[in-house]
């Protein structure tokens, strides 16, 4: 029994040793190297991805000028109420045109890609490729004149063919002139809305928020 335990022994060494000289030496210095990340750090090591959540209740309006907190009454245009049971940030129809926005700091780590994850529903599926959003960016440096415009973005359209019976994520992606205005610590306000074309008299309901951004390896 101990010889074979042996045997069994020597078989494998022979074979890892052969899978070893098999590669280049580069490819090899290579797999060590992330063989040692995963095992320090873990299996994610390489995802530099990182998110920052917009709360819904923490958003606020831009009617024509005026900002205010938004309202959690189900009537402010728009308010948050419930959306196939779960809080949502909705506008009732296509008339309402007042935006919603949010202010953060870049954290320390940021270094490029700031884009925008949302997720999206309605309660008609009626003209559903006309369901879309507005949006722009305004940067604020440190020690720096006042941002008096914002970045306009491109605006996003809706490509679920049923937002009345399934959510769906919508990517909203800054473009290089405002990346490029972009570094940690500078203050974001991101705004959305005003992009629904629709006819019908459905709403465009926010259901969850989040900032992403690639981090400093």
């Amino acid at each position: 029994m101990k010889k074979f335990k042996v045997l069994s022994i020597l078989i494998a060494v022979v074979m890892l040793a052969g899978v070893a000289f098999a590669e280049t030496p580069s490819t090899l210095k290579r797999n060590v190297w992330n063989a040692k990340q995963i095992f320090k750090h873990g299996i994610e090591t390489n995802n530099n991805t990182r998110s920052i959540p917009l709360q819904l209740h923490a958003a606020v309006t831009d009617t024509g000028g005026t900002i205010a907190p938004i309202g959690v009454d189900g009537t402010t245009a728009p308010g948050i109420a419930a959306a196939d049971s779960v809080p949502a940030i909705i506008w009732a129809t296509s008339a309402e045109k007042a935006s919603i926005g949010w202010s953060f700091m870049l954290p320390a780590d940021y270094s490029t890609g700031l884009s925008f994850r949302m997720l999206v529903s309605s309660s008609s599926n009626t003209s559903y490729a006309n369901l879309g959003l507005n949006w722009g960016i305004f940067v604020n440096n440190p020690n720096t004149i006042f941002d008096a415009a914002s970045y306009g973005q491109t605006i996003v359209m809706n490509a679920n063919p049923n937002p009345s019976t399934s959510n769906s994520y919508w990517t909203f992606t800054a473009n290089t002139t405002a990346l490029a205005d972009m570094a940690a610590g500078d203050t974001v306000t991101v705004w959305f809305g005003g992009g629904d074309g629709r006819t019908t008299g459905a709403t465009t309901e926010v259901k969850s928020v989040e900032a992403r951004y690639t981090a400093v390896q």
